[in-house]
């Protein structure tokens, strides 16, 4: 299992309850990452994933050694190994970099899937769920923190929540709910 620490500086690795390692890399130089806001561990590989924006910085999970980083062209928010492939949601960086230079500029995020290994993620992977940013806003954005490896599946949490299954090209509603309303009363214990 793995935990980031209270401060989200650095990364906890257990096993059987017992704390056997930890990932304390954080910085700007070789072998470092600038944040931890999120990981993904391959289990094939043994390897952690931690990304920050388009880069993602690559480490053994025994020994917590850093192997090597590789830039995607992709503004991260979150990743998630799944087999040989990657489950990522973002934005493509132009449109990072528009959403960053244009006033009320709407863009567009992205939850795809592509492989592993690839670092043009623009040009070679399959879109399964997009939206605008404004949506987003509104109804809420995916969360990829786990996939249940049995039937591939995430959440999309908001006003209308989704658990939808994948696969390599498409998505596929599971199970949909809506929250009651929020009328503002307080309710007794």
């Amino acid at each position: 299992a793995f935990a980031r620490s209270n401060d989200n500086r650095k990364m906890l690795c257990f096993d059987n309850y017992n704390l056997y390692a930890v990932l304390n890399k954080l910085g700007r130089g070789p072998g470092e990452y600038i944040y931890l806001s999120d990981f993904s561990y391959d289990a094939k590989e043994d390897l952690i994933y931690v990304g920050n924006d388009s880069l993602i910085c690559i480490y053994d999970a025994k020994t917590m050694g850093f192997i090597r980083k590789q830039f995607v062209s992709y503004d991260i928010q979150n990743l998630l190994n799944v087999g040989d492939k990657m489950l990522y949601y973002g934005l493509d960086i132009d449109e990072s970099r528009k959403q960053q230079t244009l006033e009320n500029y709407n863009p567009t995020a992205s939850v795809v899937l592509t492989d592993r290994g690839e670092w043009d993620i623009k040009n070679n992977s399959t879109v399964l769920n997009q939206h605008s940013y404004y949506h987003r806003s509104i109804f809420g954005f995916p969360q990829l923190f786990y996939v249940n490896p049995q039937n591939m599946s995430f959440c999309l949490p908001g006003y209308v929540n989704r658990i939808v299954t994948f696969n390599n090209d498409s998505t596929t509603d599971v199970y949909r709910f809506m929250l009651a309303s929020n009328d503002n009363q307080v309710l007794e214990k």
